[in-house]
């Protein structure tokens, strides 16, 4: 696939801890057809940060390619291998530098030879009404275009292998507390394979908040709701999930980390995009709809960062296993150790 390879085509778009995003905005005025993207709603460019140990992209997009987009069912978002050159990571280089997130200034590996083109699921002009870095969540919203945008970590959806039988806290909720955090969850994660209408309802008011106005927050609200309890999402990233049948504590430690282990940890980490439009511009074949008034919504769900896990790094694997010994060891799943002033009601 041809991209444009000129760097006043790219502005920095956002990062997380491995990649930088780069979306393109055509601002050389070349010829679309022959230089630019082919597709374009292949408008984000994803490019590997130098970290020690860190899969390549090529290596990645195996991962992606033969290992994950098999098992989602068509709910990853689109995206394609590309080659680049080295003349354009230094570039892009300096513009990720000149980033004003709060995360930390890391280098692009310039020893890579491709990137990642990405569908860029979120509409233009959103304003930013709600980020929770505590729930994983961020919600957006246009009045102009009647749309909507979020942004979730859905995390742990299966309790930990190596978890007591006795557990009263899921794995992610056993995290939480035992970093002091309990008195900023408001919801299991658990919570999201539930289809009783009552306690979805509870966990999407609880999820939001009160931070959106009085005209989104219920529509928003209702698009979520739809989403918990008609798509199968949630479902889908369960069962990536459950395909590892041991805990990182089981492996021995000349034991080597398996590819269900790595599937087992990128599903825990990934994204999901939520898209409301009034109309199906994307014209997904799973596109749910929801009325409101005379107005219909159109609701697409795509997952994002399913990436190959750096397992064998002495490092990471060190500090899985550290976590989990911790939780296990000092009653943190059992609720022996929970501050009793912010201990949080069951997760079962």
């Amino acid at each position: 696939m041809t991209i444009s390879l000129d760097p006043r085509d790219w502005k920095y778009f956002s990062q997380g801890a491995a990649n930088v995003i780069f979306q393109f905005s055509n601002n050389s005025g070349l010829n679309t057809s022959t230089t630019n993207l082919e597709d374009p709603q292949l408008c984000l460019l994803r490019l590997r940060k130098k970290i020690k140990d860190l899969p390549t992209t090529v290596d990645n997009w195996s991962f992606i390619e033969n290992s994950v987009i098999p098992l989602t069912n068509g709910y990853m978002a689109s995206m394609k291998l590309v080659k680049i050159d080295t003349e354009l990571l230094l570039a892009l280089n300096d513009k990720a530098g000149q980033s004003s997130d709060n995360f930390p200034f890391f280098e692009l590996n310039i020893s890579e030879s491709h990137g990642i083109l990405m569908q860029n699921l979120r509409p233009p002009h959103l304003m930013a009404a709600n980020k929770n870095k505590y729930l994983h969540i961020s919600t957006f919203f246009s009045d102009f275009l009647r749309s909507a945008f979020i942004e979730f970590k859905p995390k742990w959806l299966v309790q930990s292998l190596s978890a007591p039988s006795n557990s009263r806290y899921c794995r992610t909720c056993a995290v939480k507390q035992m970093r002091g955090k309990s008195h900023q969850i408001t919801y299991c994660p658990l919570q999201l394979l539930k289809k009783n209408a009552q306690d979805v309802k509870k966990l999407v008011d609880r999820l939001l908040g009160d931070t959106l106005d009085e005209i989104w927050h219920p529509i928003i609200g209702l698009c979520l709701h739809k989403v918990v309890m008609e798509s199968p999402v949630f479902s889908i990233i369960k069962s990536i999930q459950e395909m590892c049948q041991k805990s990182i504590v089981d492996y021995s430690d000349t034991e080597d980390l398996d590819n269900e282990f790595g599937l087992f940890m990128s599903a825990c980490d990934c994204t999901l995009l939520i898209n409301i439009m009034t109309n199906n511009i994307q014209a997904e074949r799973d596109v749910l709809t929801i009325k409101e008034g005379e107005t219909t919504y159109f609701i697409s769900c795509k997952l994002v960062d399913l990436d190959k896990k750096n397992i064998i790094s002495p490092i990471k694997r060190k500090h899985w296993k550290s976590i989990e010994e911790k939780l296990i060891n000092e009653g943190w799943y059992t609720g022996i150790n929970s501050n009793s002033a912010h201990q949080l009601p069951s997760c079962f």
